[in-house]
């Protein structure tokens, strides 16, 4: 139903466009370079990286887990990330993972309430049936890991979800 609104919306601008004689504006990003990175630059005066090291693994179609920093994105029904705290966090707190599309954008948040004897904490991302398949959303992917209201990561990994290799028939 999002996708039929969103349709819709952009014949209404396209019709409403050319009866004015305008153009259909677009906000596109400019492309990234292949070599640099997706993760938007942390704030250059404050430094907490280090803190929390993030795993990304995959859950392939065929249910086994799998690790690497690069997947194909047809085999792969969900990624987990990882965050492994160190040192450990001692009393409550939230996590947010923020994850960030191959061009740079905003994606997806995911938040968590971890307790003071976790080291290690479990995001699911899915993948298989979400708008990363439906909109071909292939490349070098960026994730995220704040602690509390923090605005400077604790933590960033990439990750590669590749274009889905022809099956054979």
């Amino acid at each position: 139903m999002k996708i039929a609104r969103f349709v819709a919306m952009l014949a209404l601008l396209g019709g409403a466009a050319i009866l004015t004689g305008g153009m259909l504006a677009t906000a596109e990003a400019a492309p990234k370079d292949f070599d640099e990175s997706p993760c938007p630059p942390a704030v250059a005066t404050q430094h907490s990286e280090g803190r929390a090291k993030l795993d990304v693994k995959a859950v392939m179609t065929d249910n086994k887990m799998r690790g690497g920093s690069r997947f194909d994105a047809g085999d792969v029904k969900r990624l987990v990330i990882f965050t492994k705290w160190t040192p450990s966090v001692w009393s409550s707190h939230t996590q947010r993972i923020k994850l960030f599309t191959p061009g740079g954008s905003f994606y997806q948040q995911f938040t968590a309430t971890i307790s003071g004897d976790e080291k290690d904490v479990q995001t699911p991302v899915l993948v298989a049936g979400t708008w990363i398949a439906e909109f071909s959303l292939y490349g070098t992917w960026c994730a995220q890991v704040f602690l509390d209201g923090e605005e400077v990561p604790a933590g960033e990994e990439t990750f590669v979800l590749a274009k889905p290799a022809p099956k054979n028939r």
